[in-house]
């Protein structure tokens, strides 16, 4: 039973990797006449597993019963603006206020050094 188990939750996982790649997350540039736009998308991912071994209740050659589940959720985050400078965008704008803070501290410690 532990080697059918093992066989089905392979195969929905190299599944799963077939339809998430760098491409998916980072996503084509689309090239404009000012510049280039990637969009930046968030992945996650659910799996869930299992079987029983039913020769206890049945006569059957193979009294295996299993089944797995896989849930894959895509949202676009971001876009990263590259025309003479580089920005990122999001599209939520609270998603990114440890960029902010991070930000902040680097003007602050430019201020600091610059005195």
């Amino acid at each position: 039973m532990e080697n059918q188990i093992n066989e089905i939750m392979k195969l929905s996982l190299d599944n799963m990797r077939n339809l998430i790649d760098v491409n998916v997350i980072v996503g084509k540039e689309i090239k404009t006449d000012k510049g280039i736009v990637i969009p930046i998308s968030k992945v996650k991912c659910s799996f869930a597993g299992g079987g029983i071994d039913q020769k206890k209740y049945r006569d059957d050659k193979n009294p295996f019963g299993g089944g797995t589940l896989a849930n894959i959720t895509i949202s676009p985050v971001a876009f990263l603006v590259c025309t003479d400078d580089v920005k990122l965008l999001h599209i939520d704008e609270s998603s990114h206020n440890f960029e902010k803070l991070v930000e902040l501290f680097s003007e602050t410690f430019q201020k600091i050094v610059s005195k």
